[in-house]
């Protein structure tokens, strides 16, 4: 990812490794409590990777927003 390039290595891998979990239906980590991902809402990760700047923080949730919304796009297209 080139948002994490001007991280430390350790925040890098911390970010890399909740990746998976975005996709999950834990209540710690979206917002509703449930996995919205599909209607655009991004997950709560700052408690995940708190050594996060808020800068870097808000890029990656914009950048997920976006990517939730196209891959709910291209799922929807999919079942059509």
């Amino acid at each position: 990812m080139a948002l994490l390039h001007k991280v430390s290595l350790h925040i890098h891998h911390q970010v890399l490794d909740v990746i998976p979990s975005l996709l999950s239906l834990t209540a710690l980590i979206w917002p509703h409590g449930s996995n919205t991902w599909f209607l655009g809402h991004t997950p709560l990760i700052h408690h995940l990777c708190p050594l996060l700047s808020s800068c870097v923080f808000c890029a990656l949730s914009q950048l997920w927003h976006i990517l939730f919304i196209h891959l709910a796009a291209r799922i929807w297209s999919c079942v059509q």
